[in-house]
């Protein structure tokens, strides 16, 4: 997400310097959660919806002959959103998967963060208390935010970040308000 710590050595120590303990504690992480998951496996119900959300731009345009990092309007990008929600057998919402092409990087504050999509899950993971929430990055190589200035891409602050996450968040709920499609009985 450009806000997280560096978990591989083969990169150079400008993106961030690898920390063996960090990684191992990651795997570690990682693991647990997957056995919590097996031991707490139930059936459910899933429902999946979609919208449209306008946050992506272009990021590649030719000026002058030589590719730019520059917004590109003229060039369609993939702005489905893709929410799809877990109910168990009382109808609660015990997981939400959301799929967004988008990469995030509203700001390039020197912080740890997940960037808007964290600020999104977390939003919505306090509605749901009992709720895990994830987000899955579509394609997005040449999309990013759409945070423009006299024609130029701009670094936002952390309150864009946060607001975008909001904005993110505030979608998703009225989209949960809408019919899904037909339900898939998972066991």
């Amino acid at each position: 997400n450009h806000s997280g710590p560096q978990v591989s050595n083969r990169f150079s120590e400008k993106l961030g310097t690898y920390h063996e303990g960090f990684v191992q504690q990651l795997i570690e992480k990682a693991c647990e959660s997957v056995k919590q998951a097996k031991n707490n496996m139930e059936p459910v119900v899933i429902e999946v919806r979609k919208a449209e959300f306008d946050l992506g731009v272009y990021r590649r345009k030719f000026i002058d002959g030589v590719v730019e990092m520059a917004p590109n309007g003229s060039v369609e990008v993939d702005n489905d959103l893709t929410v799809i929600s877990f109910l168990n057998q009382y109808r609660q919402e015990i997981a939400t998967w959301i799929h967004y092409s988008c990469h995030p990087t509203t700001t390039d504050e020197n912080i740890l963060s997940a960037e808007f999509p964290g600020v999104c899950t977390t939003l919505l993971e306090k509605e749901e208390k009992n709720s895990v929430v994830s987000f899955f990055q579509g394609f997005c190589g040449d999309i990013r935010p759409g945070l423009i200035e006299n024609g130029e891409f701009y670094r936002g602050s952390l309150e864009e970040m946060i607001s975008t996450g909001d904005a993110l968040c505030q979608s998703i709920k009225q989209l949960k308000k809408e019919p899904s499609s037909p339900e898939k009985h998972i066991k």
